[in-house]
């Protein structure tokens, strides 16, 4: 009887914490890829178009009332602001700082984002930069599942990629929205995508940057 009792404990207890973890998630997860380039190698930088992006992106993420029926940004910094940022690890192949695209992309973004959040609650946003490009289909994992990132619940983290890589980031955790994301892996640099939770349930968002041509590029 008794053991019986201590596996009913056992069984609860666990059904609780699966609960528990479920629960503990983002208010939103925003994902781009990096900015126009100036050639294919991973050594490149961004081009005069793509730093303009990289500008462009503060509006358009965060005052531009582009999503929930154009009523709202897509990142409301008063209730859901940016607690961090993800992007790959620049050293590739050993060669330390040889693929910085992402981190290029994610500069004045981030210098936003982490005043507001210095002024709000007097901590910075997190930069995490730990991960090799390749790592991206673990990805979700650290965001989700890590128990130092519990501060992340109800707010809104940004990843930005490799585009050939994105579309990998969401065959573990998110595979049955993968169908919903348009353009993923496509070699364009004006989408975003959106994982945003709406009570409990995560679900599939998409938006349109301005395309490329409305960048000079001297």
């Amino acid at each position: 009887m008794i053991r019986k009792f201590l596996s009913f404990v056992v069984l609860v207890s666990c059904c609780l914490l699966h609960a528990d973890e479920s629960e503990i998630h983002p208010y939103q997860i925003v994902i781009f890829r990096h900015a126009e380039k100036l050639g294919d190698s991973l050594h490149y930088h961004l081009n005069a178009q793509g730093q303009q992006r990289a500008a462009y992106l503060v509006d358009f993420l965060l005052k531009d009332k582009v999503a929930f029926n154009k009523t709202k940004p897509i990142i409301d910094q008063d209730n859901q602001e940016i607690v961090a940022v993800f992007v790959p690890n620049p050293t590739v192949h050993g060669q330390a700082n040889d693929y910085v695209r992402p981190t290029q992309t994610i500069i004045p973004l981030f210098h936003e984002a982490d005043y507001y959040l210095q002024e709000k609650a007097g901590r910075g946003v997190y930069l995490n930069n730990h991960h090799d490009y390749k790592e991206a289909p673990t990805l979700f994992e650290h965001i989700l599942y890590n128990e130092k990132y519990r501060d992340y619940m109800g707010k809104t983290v940004v990843v930005c990629w490799e585009h050939g890589e994105i579309p990998l980031m969401f065959d573990q955790y998110f595979s049955d929205l993968k169908p919903y994301f348009k353009h993923l892996g496509e070699e364009r640099y004006d989408m975003v995508w959106v994982i945003r939770w709406n009570n409990g349930v995560a679900e599939a968002h998409n938006y349109y940057q301005v395309p490329s041509n409305s960048f000079l590029n001297p």
